[in-house]
């Protein structure tokens, strides 16, 4: 999903209307995530991205995502693994591909029009989610209801937020109904990863002796900033009093 840059603008260099300088200095990777020269998910990348759906009839238009694209070119104009830069540098101007395969023997899409309990109990969060969503650019909608049999419909939920007391994230389950949903056709092989470890970080420490400093970045509806694909838009809507359209 992605969309117009939030009312509150991240505080990094790499997106719109933000101030910051980027370090030039090559690009150090761990040695595990390197693999023959190539960072170790980039072949699966670019087999997610082969998945397409070109025979959709609506094309969707490609929201403007915060992200810098102009930052980003130069940020990984040292990245050892040239093809992952271009990919990435790729799905941030045109968008990325969720990796859902129509022509799976095994999916059979189902849309739901009926949300989690959680989101039906906690009626006014979901709407002030939903507002939030629409004034941020990451929810579009409502749609003509003409539209509706276009797109797939995921249910919403809500997840109690860890520490934080009557907060609540909104979750779309794109696992949702079984064998029907779009994980279902996402291959798990592909889609897959392992997050490094404090093991890592302490390796690299070792290597790089005393005075080595450590920063940790989070960044804030990090999935809402990413730009799909028009070709695959349709795959992300949800309902709740109206359909909505999720990019």
């Amino acid at each position: 999903m992605s969309g117009h840059a939030p009312s509150i603008a991240p505080t990094w260099p790499y997106f719109n209307d933000c101030v910051g300088t980027i370090d030039s200095n090559p690009i150090t990777l761990k040695a595990a995530n390197m693999v023959d020269g190539h960072y170790m998910y980039t072949s699966d990348l670019l087999k997610l991205e082969e998945c397409k759906d070109s025979n959709h009839p609506i094309v969707w238009p490609i929201c403007p995502s915060p992200i810098r694209c102009s930052y980003w070119v130069e940020f990984l104009a040292s990245h050892p693994d040239r093809t992952f830069a271009s990919y990435i540098l790729s799905g941030l101007t045109t968008g990325f591909r969720v990796g859902f395969d129509r022509c799976s023997i095994y999916t059979s899409l189902r849309s739901t029009n009926r949300n989690h309990p959680s989101s039906v109990a906690n009626a006014s969060v979901v709407e002030d989610h939903i507002s939030l969503e629409v004034e941020a650019g990451c929810l579009v909608g409502p749609l003509k209801k003409s539209l509706a049999h276009l797109v797939h419909t995921s249910p919403i939920g809500l997840v109690p937020k860890s520490h934080e007391t009557n907060k609540w994230r909104m979750i779309v389950d794109l696992s949702f109904p079984r064998d029907g949903s779009v994980n279902d056709g996402i291959s798990q092989d592909l889609a897959s990863i392992s997050y490094a470890s404090l093991d890592d970080a302490v390796e690299q420490i070792l290597q790089l002796g005393r005075g080595t400093q450590l920063v940790k970045v989070d960044l804030k509806n990090a999935y809402h900033i990413v730009p799909v694909h028009p070709q695959d838009q349709h795959l992300l809507a949800i309902t709740w009093t109206e359909l909505f359209r999720l990019v």
